[in-house]
């Protein structure tokens, strides 16, 4: 068995944890370890290194992967520099960190080998989905999910519904638990509308598998059609 990948999240007045929920559900699979620095700080901070604790680079050394939820641009740049200075790879999910990956979203996060078993657990959502002899979603479980723990939230508040209804009301449930910050009145790339796009995509997908596995589809059958029971794999 591989050793836990030792995963490092660096967090700004405890603004990280609520974002990384399922996380902790992988302890088997990665050893996280949490640098909370307590703020307030101006909006500009010339000698960013001082906000960090002394031993902060040695727990860097140690770290594999590092996720930064450090919401100030001098914190996250001198991260980002330290980071690439020891060939660490660096997660910003929703930002612009010069250095890092960031995605719009922690459920838009692209598979990459860099980021170890932490990027096979978590990001873009990929989702194993069972129907009962009903042709109801009997359950509905993860490969791959958001790591603020909306995938398989919203996840249960589909299950015993048909594929078409899930499929209209999944996206709605994943923006009650998306922790993304709102951006009222930017349309389509609203971060919380991303995340309902893509889980809705990855729940179609998922359906579609598991319904072509169950039958041989006919020209026009559409998702009221048997699904025998079947998941998708």
């Amino acid at each position: 068995m591989n050793a836990p990948q030792k995963v490092l999240l660096v967090q700004r007045d405890g603004m990280g944890e609520h974002k990384t929920e399922a996380i902790s559900e992988a302890q088997f699979e990665l050893d996280l370890s949490i640098i909370n620095i307590k703020g307030p700080f101006p909006e500009l901070v010339d000698e960013p290194e001082k906000a960090f604790p002394k031993n902060f680079e040695q727990m860097l050394e140690a770290s594999e992967l590092v996720l930064d939820f450090l919401y100030h641009p001098d914190l996250s740049d001198h991260l980002s520099i330290l980071c690439k200075a020891k060939d660490i790879p660096l997660i910003a999910s929703g930002r612009r960190v010069i250095g890092a990956e960031c995605p719009a979203t922690c459920c838009t996060l692209a598979r990459n080998k860099r980021f170890g078993k932490y990027g096979e657990l978590f990001g873009a959502p990929e989702l194993i989905v069972t129907l009962d002899e009903t042709e109801k979603l009997s359950s509905v479980r993860a490969k791959r999910q958001a790591s603020c723990g909306a995938t398989l939230k919203a996840a249960q508040k589909i299950v015993g519904f048909s594929p078409k209804d899930a499929l209209q009301k999944y996206g709605l449930e994943v923006q009650f638990f998306c922790k993304a910050k709102t951006k009222p009145g930017l349309f389509l790339k609203n971060p919380i509308h991303v995340a309902a796009e893509i889980h809705t995509a990855a729940l179609e997908l998922a359906l579609d598998s598991t319904i072509k596995k169950a039958v041989i589809k006919t020209p026009g059958q559409d998702w009221n059609q048997p699904g025998g029971g079947k998941e998708n794999v």
